[in-house]
């Protein structure tokens, strides 16, 4: 069953064909637009992380199919959303890409850098709930949230002396495969470094808000030094088109 915006490709090309506009859209707009679609349709699902974030972050932001304006408002216009009456700080769009990965990764162990309301840690353990799963969910955070729920563990601990916030009896009781998001943006070089050493082949390392020039260098520079592997995965990057997520290019699968 054809998708919106597969409708709407379906009228361009017929457009196209009999050589009329479609919406409005001049003849040489609309095949812009599907040479644009051919391209990203036939570049593969994993690719080379580094490339991507080494174009200059404004080539970032003007390849990316969601607008400035709508991008910003993309945690909330009036108010941000909620679950369980907890403010839970994701973009629209993230809120259909992790449950998705989820689903595929199956992680039997969810480690969340920076708690907030506790909200998202709650979040994830719905949607693995929903999926059948039941995983370790462990989150960390300088300031523990006010709330308890026994699928997740709140950990009060400073993130930057990672290794004492993640002592090594709690991260070697952690079974695989991992998904760890990284949603505090301090000590960001040790935190990757730290992981680094930790994750396994086919393990998820979300790195959100990589929209700066200094978070975007910090993880280029940890793919340059890392002893292992990552590819970018393009299928939740790239889901509602290039960047639509608050993880820009910072979706990686550890090879």
């Amino acid at each position: 069953m054809p998708n919106y915006y597969e409708n709407r490709l379906l009228r361009l090309v017929t457009g196209l064909r009999a050589g009329s506009k479609v919406d409005g859209i001049e003849i040489d707009a609309v095949q812009r637009e599907l040479d644009a679609f051919l391209d990203v349709s036939a570049s593969p699902r994993f690719v080379d992380p580094a490339e991507r974030l080494r174009r200059p972050v404004d080539s970032m932001w003007s390849e990316r199919v969601v607008d400035e304006r709508a991008y910003r408002t993309m945690q909330g216009f009036r108010e941000v959303p909620s679950w369980r009456g907890l403010p839970l700080i994701k973009t629209a769009y993230d809120f259909v890409i992790y449950p998705m990965l989820i689903d595929e990764l199956k992680p039997r162990s969810i480690i969340e850098l920076g708690s907030g309301s506790g909200a998202s840690a709650l979040w994830f353990a719905d949607v693995a709930d929903a999926h059948g799963m039941s995983p370790r969910i462990v989150s960390i955070d300088i300031v523990r949230p006010q709330i308890d729920d026994p699928r997740v563990d709140f950990i009060k601990a400073d993130i930057t002396r990672i290794g004492s916030a993640l002592k090594d009896s709690v991260i070697k009781a952690l079974p695989k495969p991992w998904l760890v998001i990284d949603d505090a943006h301090v000590n960001v070089p040790d935190v990757l470094d730290f992981f680094d050493d930790r994750l396994g082949t086919g393990d998820y390392l979300v790195i959100e808000d990589s929209n700066s020039p200094s978070n975007r260098r910090n993880v280029l520079d940890f793919l340059a030094r890392s002893r292992n592997g990552y590819l970018l995965d393009r299928r939740y990057v790239d889901m509602f088109g290039e960047n639509s997520t608050s993880a820009l290019d910072g979706v990686l699968k550890r090879l």
